[in-house]
């Protein structure tokens, strides 16, 4: 595994994502708060030590229950968000909402990568020749925007925000040299990458949004799968 990302700023900006990106366990998780600025570290802490001791002991109890048509891992990663939901809720918004977050969290297990999210990044699939989208979500600002002017970017959907949380899940069987880009921003379009059989780069892909765009801000982070 091999990750990189970069920020692109306009009249408007995005807030910087936290980045923990583990190579030798292979998981990413991307973190972004909005509102008033809250560590993430014990929250990104949290997801990834029940996630741990489930796995050591599927007997390990949550007071979330399984989906059925999420496999095991899926359901973990899914219970490992809601508990730090819950965690995150408490402490910061049960009085007064003052903060919430975007959650990206990506674990690789053999050769399928397990995702779980609420909010951006939008996801993208570069195998071969193409680029196939997984997984949008438009923020508030797209639907609100009129071809008049832009609005700054504001996300639809947080993680802490509300005791109950509606986590997206996607399950991808990867191969050699496929790689996942991923976006945040207010607009995501077709790409075309189709005529380039090499692999895309940071440079490629913000060129391409910048030239669409350019009054739109967005992170970008392309992750390599070895």
């Amino acid at each position: 595994m091999k990750f990189e990302n970069k920020s692109y700023s306009s009249n408007f900006s995005n807030p910087n994502p936290k980045i923990h990106f583990d190579k030798d366990n292979k998981s990413l998780i991307i973190t972004t708060c909005w509102g008033h600025n809250v560590d993430s570290s014990p929250y990104i802490e949290s997801i990834l030590n029940f996630y741990s001791s489930k796995l050591k002991d599927r007997d390990f109890t949550s007071p979330f229950g399984s989906l059925d048509h999420l496999d095991f891992y899926e359901n973990t990663l899914r219970t490992s968000i809601l508990m730090a939901n819950q965690s995150f809720f408490k402490k910061n918004n049960s009085d007064e909402l003052v903060s919430g977050m975007e959650v990206f969290v990506l674990i690789q297990k053999s050769n399928t990568l397990y995702i779980a999210q609420v909010g951006q990044p939008h996801v993208l699939l570069k195998r071969g020749k193409s680029l196939n989208l997984i997984h949008t979500q438009p923020d508030l600002s797209c639907e609100y925007t009129n071809d008049k002017y832009e609005l700054p970017p504001l996300p639809s959907k947080l993680f802490g925000t509300n005791k109950n949380l509606d986590v997206h899940i996607s399950k991808i069987h990867c191969k050699k040299n496929d790689q996942l880009v991923l976006i945040k921003r207010s607009k995501v379009f077709p790409f075309n990458f189709t005529e380039k059989e090499e692999d895309i780069s940071l440079d490629s892909v913000s060129n391409y949004l910048v030239a669409n765009n350019v009054d739109l801000p967005f992170w970008l982070g392309i992750l390599d799968i070895t």
